[in-house]
């Protein structure tokens, strides 16, 4: 489930570490922008409902105005339509964006999380949500209202453009905005973010949407200094060294649960690296391709050579439990959550919070979400690359269910087969035999050798102008 408003995308605080990675000098000047009819920000629409905020005011619209043409030289996207500017106070965004956060989104996401052990029970989770929106966000775009939101603050940095300290918060944000504005009205990003998709499709989705755009935000900074952004994506070292700088911040976000900061962190952090390994491959052409083929799961996303040799997750069904409902269980939710959100679950109990190793095998999965008489329930099952790996995730899941309390432990399983692992959370004792039964036959079938990866990619050749 995604974590976060439905439809607007959003950029959090920490992408100025991002910047502030690969700042150059305040005193270093721009280069020039190449010769090109700019794109017009949008005049002041008539006040609604659905506003937040204000138009720019002269001096920040004359900044905008430069900064749109120079973010469209760095990411080679040309807008077919002006793009509309607001800036608002902090809490006119939480407002509008808590706004977006669907009611049935929330409680499955706690219904979900909760069963895993990943969230407590008691956590208001739509409060937490808002409450990390008012301190993390800088800015959002919204494709279904086509306009571009900046908070107040940060917008104030635009007047500051030539000044010494010059700051670049602002103005990165609002880069990596435009980002968005182009993807909608050229790589259909609107009807893309429409289509329905489980947990690990909506994660690799949104990675390529944000690493593109944290990507672009890093080339712009970089093309301040004349650095060319290739220098960076063509070393390994450097995009290390500059996804290690963007490290989480804010006291409500350090403080929140590890898979809520995973899911809100990920699509920037794994998304930047997807990116940048696609750029290294054939610039934004690579990237503009993968908008149109976007990653199926985040394996691809944390493995970008898997993206680019086809290789793809392995499809799951969980058969009826007859015997889990007779005793009074109902079926929720069901759903795949994908490696990122497993590395998570397997790394409970250790400090890190996720464990990246053991998930790194994972080939395929599938969650069903029960409501029980007094309690929720889960019935896991993942397949794994092969044997070796699968013993290692039975591990993790052993050491995981450690966490739990002696009288929790006791409606837990962790049985492997071959390649194939289930995980049972929740399920009483006396009914863990029938569900076993149900599984068996499909987990003998999954416990043989994964089939081979099928053609690579062909390599991307560039978007139209």
């Amino acid at each position: 489930m995604r974590l976060g408003p439905s439809a607007a995308l959003v950029t959090l605080f920490f992408v100025a570490a991002c910047g502030g990675a690969q700042t150059p000098a305040s005193t270093t000047p721009s280069p020039s922008v190449p010769e090109a009819a700019p794109t017009p920000v949008a005049p002041e629409a008539a006040a609604s409902d659905d506003t937040v905020g204000r138009a720019p005011n002269s001096v920040e619209r004359s900044a905008v105005q430069r900064l749109i043409d120079e973010t469209v030289a760095t990411r080679h996207l040309e807008p077919t339509r002006p793009i509309t500017i607001r800036v608002a106070r902090a809490q006119q965004i939480a407002t509008r964006l808590a706004g977006q956060i669907e009611p049935e989104d929330v409680e499955h996401a706690r219904a979900e999380y909760t069963a895993l052990g990943l969230l407590p029970p008691q956590l208001d989770l739509r409060t937490l949500l808002k409450d990390l929106l008012a301190e993390q966000v800088v800015g959002f775009y919204d494709p279904e209202r086509d306009d571009l939101v900046i908070r107040d603050d940060a917008a104030r940095g635009l007047t500051r453009i030539g000044l010494s300290p010059e700051p670049l918060e602002g103005r990165a944000a609002l880069a990596h905005e435009i980002v968005h504005a182009l993807q909608d009205q050229r790589l259909g990003l609107g009807e893309a973010m429409h289509l329905d998709r489980d947990t690990d499709a909506e994660d690799a989705l949104h990675s390529l949407v944000e690493g593109d755009a944290t990507l672009a935000m890093v080339g712009w900074l970089l093309a301040r200094a004349g650095q060319p952004l290739e220098d960076l994506t063509q070393d390994p070292g450097r995009m290390r060294g500059l996804r290690q700088m963007a490290a989480p911040s804010g006291e409500r976000l350090l403080a929140a649960p590890r898979i809520v900061q995973v899911s809100l962190l990920a699509p920037y952090l794994e998304g930047l690296n997807f990116c940048a390994v696609l750029h290294a491959r054939g610039g934004f052409a690579a990237i503009d391709a993968a908008h149109a083929h976007p990653p199926r799961s985040m394996e691809q996303v944390l493995h970008p050579q898997k993206y680019l040799a086809g290789e793809e997750p392995e499809t799951i069904a969980l058969p009826p439990l007859p015997s889990l409902e007779a005793a009074g269980f109902h079926p929720l939710l069901d759903d795949t959550l994908g490696e990122l959100e497993m590395g998570v679950y397997l790394g409970l109990g250790q400090e890190s919070g996720v464990d990246e190793a053991a998930a790194a095998g994972w080939g395929g999965d599938r969650l069903r979400i029960y409501q029980g008489p007094r309690e929720l329930a889960a019935v896991w099952l993942s397949t794994w690359d092969d044997e070796d790996e699968a013993r290692g995730a039975e591990q993790a899941a052993r050491r995981a269910q450690g966490t739990s309390s002696v009288e929790e432990q006791d409606s837990e399983r962790v049985l492997r087969i071959g390649r194939a692992l289930m995980i049972l959370r929740g399920v009483p004792a006396e009914q863990q035999a029938g569900v076993v039964a149900a599984l068996e036959g499909i987990m003998r079938q999954r416990s043989r050798p994964a089939a081979p990866a099928p053609t690579p990619r062909p390599p991307a050749t560039p978007s139209p102008r």
